[in-house]
């Protein structure tokens, strides 16, 4: 991954890691009926950020409508202190999408980075975990049952062309989870919707009081390097050094 900038400004290199593991299924916010859409504010950004799960702690984690909550323990599976001094402080892109995500891939990724939103929204935040995006769901594809990688890219991410049929792209989608929808860092248009991954391969959006499971994202730091003794084999996988 490149180009990202850094907390000052500053433009580097990085790599961006997801967590292979959910850490529970939450709501992306609680405020309100439906939740609200601004992830800057959301309480799924406060629990990752300077909450249970960056304190590596157990408390109260957003889940359903106006406040609720559900206990969560993430004193096994939360940051660790080695782990927060990997991880670099980045700038991320919070540009929506329209309610149908007709889009494929590369059209996910500009609309991404881009500055429609709904109105008083940020359209960046600065910060250490966020969420995948849906480009990264529909660029993790490695092609379909009988369907090449460039088909699959041609294809909308919400569209049956893409999960359906004899293209069924989501396969080999090292990213797709077949037992939980997933949720994204890309909101909707409106106030409350927020783009997720279908536990039938396609991406599609609903309010974000809605729970589903959570894959925390973080870049490292430019700085940090991988032990020479591993090779990213099943057997032998990638140790990181600071």
């Amino acid at each position: 991954m490149k180009d990202i900038k850094n907390a000052d400004g500053t433009v580097s290199d990085k790599v961006k890691l997801i967590r292979s593991e959910k850490i529970g299924s939450y709501a992306w916010d609680n405020v309100g009926f439906f939740g609200n859409n601004n992830w800057s504010t959301s309480a799924l950004k406060k629990v990752l950020n300077e909450g249970a799960y960056y304190n590596r702690t157990s408390g109260d984690c957003p889940s359903g409508s106006n406040g609720a909550t559900t206990a969560c323990d993430f004193s096994e599976t939360g940051l660790t202190v080695n782990a927060m001094n990997m991880i670099s402080k980045s700038v991320w892109s919070l540009g929506g999408g329209n309610i149908n995500l007709s889009y494929k891939a590369v059209d996910s990724y500009f609309q991404e980075r881009g500055t429609t939103i709904y109105s008083g929204h940020a359209t960046k935040w600065t910060g250490l975990v966020g969420l995948m995006y849906p480009s990264d769901y529909g660029y993790a594809t490695a092609g379909g049952e009988a369907t090449s990688r460039e088909t699959c890219l041609s294809f909308n991410l919400s569209t049956s062309n893409y999960w359906h049929g004899g293209s069924r792209c989501y396969i080999n989608d090292w990213l797709f989870k077949s037992d939980k929808e997933q949720w994204t860092l890309m909101p909707g248009l409106n106030s409350s919707s927020v783009f997720y991954v279908e536990t039938y391969g396609a991406v599609h959006n609903n309010d974000s009081n809605r729970n589903r499971a959570v894959y925390p994202v973080v870049y490292l730091d430019s700085k940090i390097g991988i032990k020479s003794e591993s090779d990213g084999s099943s057997t032998t996988p990638f140790v990181l050094e600071s």
